[in-house]
């Protein structure tokens, strides 16, 4: 056991280097340039309604750069440390999902697929919310687990919690929201139909569904007036989605 555990933080760490080395080497994306110079040097209450429309602004990442920036100086390096933050939060709860529910030769082969997929690395070197909402879904995802094999509420809360926050990170990542929450109550569902129990957890699942809805209103309903959600693809699952995962991720 110890000697699979230097194994896991060997490979957590040459990944962290990995994605640590890009984020110093790398020269500043499009996308980057504008969420520093459009939305960085906002006031709060602009950065968080979405005064400006655009969806180029995610505002947990918009936040803390504009939170580092205030006490650290200015540069492409700095505004990328919350993405590498997150890359070792995502990690940890990799390292966590594999050691916890799986056994013998899967730990180590989950591991290894979870945290060493080229384009999935990319956004934790990069000053954009991806990375965050990759970290707060892998951080739901294991407490989804730990419902599964519990029951226990606590672990439900806090899957439905962090997954909320990866909403806040990237609007785009609201279907892995509605997965969690259905998943949940279909779990609870399945073990106690038609009791208290499940109702109140339902409950409690619709009503975090519905603080996260009222925080993502305002922001949404102005993106949608502004037709600024326009982005993504139009052909059809296989080419948008599959193909494209699958050629990213082998390097294009």
């Amino acid at each position: 056991m110890k000697h699979n555990k230097v194994l896991f933080v060997f490979l957590g760490l040459v990944v962290l280097g990995y994605v640590v080395l890009r984020s110093w080497i790398l020269d500043i994306t499009y996308d980057e340039a504008w969420t520093l110079d459009g939305f960085v040097g906002a006031p709060v209450i602009d950065i968080v309604s979405y005064s400006t429309p655009i969806a180029n602004n995610h505002v947990i990442n918009t936040l803390l750069i504009k939170l580092l920036f205030s006490i650290g100086g200015e540069s492409v390096f700095l505004s990328r440390l919350p993405n590498i933050f997150s890359c070792i939060l995502y990690l940890f709860y990799s390292y966590r999902i594999s050691i916890h529910f799986f056994n013998g030769i899967f730990r180590i082969s989950l591991f290894v697929l979870l945290v060493t997929n080229s384009f999935l690395l990319e956004f934790f070197g990069l000053a954009r919310g991806y990375g965050l909402a990759l970290s707060f879904d892998i951080v739901s995802i294991y407490y989804l687990l730990a419902f599964n094999e519990s029951k226990k509420w606590s672990p439900a809360y806090s899957c439905i919690i962090f997954a909320s926050i990866s909403v806040i990170c990237s609007f785009s990542v609201i279907f892995h929201f509605i997965g969690v929450v259905i998943a949940i109550n279909y779990l609870q569902f399945s073990s106690t139909p038609w009791k208290p129990r499940f109702f109140r957890l339902m409950f409690g699942s619709l009503g975090l569904s519905a603080i996260l809805a009222g925080v993502l209103y305002l922001p949404l309903t102005r993106l949608i007036a502004a037709d600024a959600l326009w982005y993504g693809g139009k052909t059809g699952i296989y080419g948008d989605t599959l193909f494209s995962l699958v050629s990213c991720s082998l390097g294009d």
